[in-house]
């Protein structure tokens, strides 16, 4: 089995493409960089941070430890040992403002909150009576709505995702279907758009009002 790993970086760089509310209103390529983030690109410079055991993704930062998806939760702890840290089948994970890190899971298909004490909790596990069908990526708004996306079983032939909503009491909602494998997500600082990646139709879709829906 190869080796994947996981690299750190000095600066990150963001390429978004404007796309709105279910159908196209226009494509903007992002001006060439310059000044001084030139520089700071040019003195970037990468290291090995941990060596994961398979495909990874959806890390997050916790008092100075890294939590990424890899098949299981696996943590890297503050001496740099990698190791499973929960059986589980997660996808993302994201830090809110309390210390709680929030996981998609798909070993039992819900949206997860670990506590900085380790203790699991469920914060939806269904929709409408239905369990839910897939958790891929999530996000958190300023008011401290959690969003994430369903992609299983889409594509571009049958885009039949969505994006879900879940408010801080409790009321989960769909905001967002047939959509072609939607990935990942993020709200913008003043809330006023949320930024969906649509996999299958490579593109990043923009809805409006993203924390007022």
């Amino acid at each position: 089995m190869s080796r994947h790993r996981l690299y750190r970086c000095a600066v990150w760089v963001g390429l978004v493409l404007a796309v709105g509310e279910q159908i196209e209103l226009g494509c903007v390529r992002a001006a060439e960089p310059g000044g001084e983030l030139v520089i700071k690109l040019k003195a970037a410079r990468f290291e090995l941070y941990a060596r994961a055991p398979e495909y990874s993704e959806g890390p997050t930062w916790r008092d100075g430890e890294l939590f990424f998806c890899s098949g299981s939760l696996m943590r890297v702890a503050k001496d740099g040992k990698v190791a499973k840290y929960l059986s589980m089948n997660p996808a993302g994970t994201v830090l809110r403002g309390d210390g709680h890190l929030l996981i998609c899971d798909n070993k039992h298909k819900a949206l997860l909150d670990l506590s900085p004490e380790g203790t699991l909790g469920v914060l939806a596990d269904e929709f409408e009576g239905k369990p839910l069908n897939s958790l891929n990526d999530l996000t958190i708004d300023a008011q401290g709505a959690v969003y994430w996306t369903d992609p299983d079983g889409s594509s571009a032939a049958k885009p039949i995702g969505n994006i879900f909503r879940i408010r801080p009491d409790g009321t989960v909602s769909k905001v967002a279907t047939g959509l072609a494998f939607p990935n990942g997500l993020d709200v913008d600082p003043k809330g006023e758009f949320l930024y969906v990646i649509e996999s299958q139709s490579k593109k990043i879709l923009r809805y409006r009002d993203a924390d007022r829906r």
